[in-house]
């Protein structure tokens, strides 16, 4: 776990760097998400699978089924992101605070790269355009493209992703989304040098717009992991990464 948080990290300043953020700036999740990958950002009053079948019907002649949530239950949601041949629909709750939006995006974000985008990329580099057909749900993948990893491992035409505001415990693919998340909004050098915390919980969610309860978890998960039994080559890859 502790090799999964530092790469996830590592990732984040990576694509920090991609998007020329600069390591103290605080910067507008919505504007440099939809410049930088395909993806919209959409805020829905009172955020519930029932609006979101709502919002698509509405708008959108040819959805996949699969992502009309039809098997899904009708609960509240902070977010959700729905992604289709590559492109994401990232989804907030309008009635949040714009912090909570904000943070909201960056997440679902994080779920949409991490979980579809970046494997479907992936798969198109390593197997080519002959692939594509497949990944676009066009064709079923032959028997031998059946059996290749990279497509074991990608949500090869559509994937969704819910976050209820009900949440229950917590998945291995929902810290991941919050790592990455994090580390986009606050790279770990704003919090940490050498064995000192430079600002506390509250301190870095004014000053980066995060909710303060995110804030106190990524400070928490960051001091610990500096701890001497987590040093990791991953980890002290990102603290070398993040200080040159």
């Amino acid at each position: 776990m502790s090799d999964g948080f530092a790469q996830t990290l590592v990732l984040a300043a990576r694509l920090r760097e991609e998007l020329n953020v600069m390591p103290t700036e605080v910067f507008e999740p919505v504007e440099v998400l939809e410049s930088a990958y395909p993806v919209a950002c959409v805020a829905i009053p009172s955020l519930c699978v029932g609006a979101i079948r709502q919002w698509l019907e509405q708008r959108v002649e040819s959805f996949p089924t699969q992502l009309l949530l039809a098997e899904q239950e009708d609960r509240p949601l902070h977010g959700a992101v729905l992604a289709w041949r590559g492109v994401g629909l990232l989804l907030a709750d309008e009635h949040d605070p714009w912090i909570e939006q904000r943070y909201t995006y960056v997440h679902e974000g994080a779920h949409f790269l991490l979980e579809h985008y970046f494997p479907r990329e992936e798969a198109l580099r390593c197997l080519g355009e002959r692939i594509r057909p497949v990944l676009n749900g066009e064709r079923p993948p032959t028997l031998e493209e059946r059996s290749d990893a990279l497509l074991r491992n990608t949500a090869v035409v559509w994937h969704t992703h819910l976050f209820p505001k009900d949440a229950q415990g917590r998945q291995f693919a929902e810290e991941r989304a919050d790592w990455l998340a994090c580390g986009l909004l606050v790279p770990p050098e704003a919090i940490l040098q050498g064995e000192q915390k430079l600002v506390s919980a509250e301190e870095l969610a004014d000053a980066y717009q995060i909710p303060r309860t995110i804030a106190e978890e990524y400070v928490l998960r960051l001091h610990y992991e500096r701890q001497p039994k987590s040093h990791s080559l991953a980890l002290e890859r990102l603290l070398s990464y993040t200080t040159t």
